[in-house]
């Protein structure tokens, strides 16, 4: 699967390793996306933006996580 190519919006994300280590074990549900960022709601209900650059990030795929750096998906969803 060519996960770039794929919608991101409504799936889940993890953050599996950062430059930020804060960010490490973030996770939820991708709401928005621009170029630079996503917007992910937890389980909380709290939205918080993270930047793609310097991130990995496991995406699940209908029940399948892929692993892929955020600098990869460093486009507009509709570029890439």
């Amino acid at each position: 699967m060519y996960i770039k190519k794929h919608e991101i919006i409504g799936k889940q994300l993890e953050v599996v390793d950062a430059l930020n280590k804060n960010l490490i074990g973030l996770k939820g549900e991708v709401v928005d996306e621009t170029k630079e960022s996503f917007i992910i709601e937890q389980l909380d209900k709290t939205r918080r933006q993270l930047l793609k650059a310097d991130t990995v990030l496991d995406i699940d795929f209908n029940n399948n996580a892929f692993r892929i750096m955020g600098n990869e998906l460093r486009k507009k969803p509709e570029e890439r």
